[in-house]
């Protein structure tokens, strides 16, 4: 069992719990869940998965920003 995996695994279910909650913690696991793909990634020399892990660096950081925003209102 790998333990990057495993940790990928769990924060990116931990986004998903936090993102159901609408909080701010929501884009920010998802940032840390998407370095660690990034380093599954790597590892698994898995570079057809890069779209996919920009994409979503992209909108973590869009969501978070937007979130901050509604929270300053």
């Amino acid at each position: 069992m790998n333990p990057l995996y495993l940790a990928a695994s769990f924060v990116t279910i931990l986004q998903i719990w936090l993102y159901g909650d609408r909080t701010a913690w929501g884009p920010i696991a998802g940032l840390a869940s998407t370095v660690l793909w990034v380093a599954v990634m790597y590892q698994l020399a898995a570079w057809e998965f890069a779209p996919l892990n920009v994409v979503t660096l992209a909108v973590h950081f869009r969501n978070l920003r937007k979130m901050k925003m509604e929270a300053a209102k």
